[in-house]
């Protein structure tokens, strides 16, 4: 057996699997390489493709989860006759508003992603 295969034993069956880093094939020695040949063969615009919808996208995720979180602490606040939060309930206000965030933000996020992944 070669130094990038393993058997592992499951449910009583020998599993044969290789690495994942030594199965890789390796084209570019370091990320400069790639810098090199991306603005060789698509030009400096394709360094940039994308940032204008991660720009755009992180207007409405920032607007959304601060107004989010400020408005659960405003309402924890008149809950509570103005007693400020414990940490376990900002740790809850902050992840709801994460999550509202998050998902304002998505289909800006796929945009993104796929101009990123896009050739020309």
């Amino acid at each position: 057996m070669s130094n990038d295969a393993r058997v592992t034993r499951v449910a009583g069956k020998s599993v044969e699997y290789k690495s994942w880093l030594n199965t890789v094939n390796r084209k570019y020695k370091h990320i400069g390489q790639v810098f090199m040949k991306m603005y060789r063969t698509e030009g400096l615009r394709s360094i940039y493709r994308g940032f204008t919808p991660t720009m755009l996208g992180a207007i409405p995720y920032s607007g959304c989860s601060f107004f989010t979180y400020e408005t659960l602490k405003k309402l924890h606040a008149e809950l509570h006759q103005g007693r400020d939060p414990n940490p376990l309930e900002r740790m809850v206000c902050g992840a709801v508003a994460g999550m509202v965030g998050q998902s304002a933000s998505y289909p800006l996020d796929i945009v993104r992603r796929r101009m990123q992944t896009a050739g020309q």
